[in-house]
Parts: structure tokens; sequence; C-alpha cells
């Protein structure tokens, strides 16, 4: 078999990819990525066929390519490539993972939501939705004082800080 030179490079991308809201409690769902890109080159002429072996992490799926091509061991994939001549041949490998997130609305910073909703992260459907929920929160944030500030609603503060001084 004549030489073949490999060069890897590998980068991570997250994003939120769904995002519900109920009971005063928002659940995150994240989508880690892990993409390595494979970049092949034999030194000779002819059809070379070989075999990458990528890191097989606990926790984490194979996305490309597709897994029935795939060869499994303990702790690694098996990922065939074939080479034709001297021409580079490149082969990405993406791994993902779903991480779950819960935050309590009234728990947020002010701007800790207005902070997730500008941010990059979140796929365009949940940005909108989300945008759409920190208006209608905003609206409920401010009837809620407006309504302290009448006497209608009387301020506590919740059961684990009951012993400290504070209105809200």
């Amino acid at each position: 078999m004549a030489k073949v030179t490999v060069d890897r490079s590998s980068e991570e991308q997250n994003a939120i990819v769904k995002a519900v809201i109920a009971q005063g409690v928002m659940r995150l769902t994240r989508l880690a990525r892990q993409i390595t890109t494979y970049r092949l080159k034999a030194a000779g002429d002819g059809e070379h066929r070989l075999l990458i072996e990528h890191p097989r992490p606990a926790g984490w799926s194979l996305a490309t390519p597709d897994p029935t091509y795939v060869e499994l061991t303990a702790d690694a994939y098996r990922i065939p490539a074939t080479l034709t001549g001297s021409r580079q041949s490149n082969v990405a490998v993406t791994m993902e993972r779903q991480l779950e997130e819960t935050i309590r609305l009234f728990d947020l910073a002010d701007d800790r939501l207005s902070v997730l909703v500008a941010t990059n992260e979140l796929e365009p459907s949940v940005k909108k939705a989300l945008g759409s929920s920190l208006f209608v929160f905003d609206e409920l944030t401010a009837l809620l004082f407006q309504l302290i500030e009448l006497g209608v609603v009387h301020a506590r503060a919740p059961a684990r800080e009951a012993s400290s001084p504070s209105a809200f």
C-alpha cells in the first residue's frame, strides 16, 4: 500500500434546539456537536482503501457518516474511506449528544433571558418563540409589580429565603 497522509481538524458547535416554558420553568435542550474532518491523500496512483479509527466517547452518538456503514469496536468507530489516485479526499465525522437544562424563570437575573434570546446558540424557530415568551414575561412582571404597588397582591420571599428581611 502507498503512503497515506492524514490531516485532522476539529470544531465544536452548540445549539439550543428546543425550549419549553411551563409553570414558571424553562426547559432547554442543547445539541452539542463535535465535527472532525479528516483530510486524506495517498502518495501513489490507484485505488486505496483504508479504515479511519475514530474515538467513540460515552454519551455521544454518530450522526455522520451513516452508522450502518461503520464498524464498531469497544471504544472506536472504524470508518471506511476510499482514495483514488493522489487526489485529496475529505471525511467528516460528526458526533452529537443532547443536554437538558432546567431554569426557574423567577430565579433568572433580569437580563439573562434577554441574553439567551440574543445568543447565536438558538435555532431560529426557538429564538422566535422565546422572544415572544420574553415579551409576555416582561408584561406579566410589570403587571405583577403594579398589583404589588396597589396592594392587591402581597409579595413574599420564597420559602428558602423566608428568614431574610427581603421583600421579594
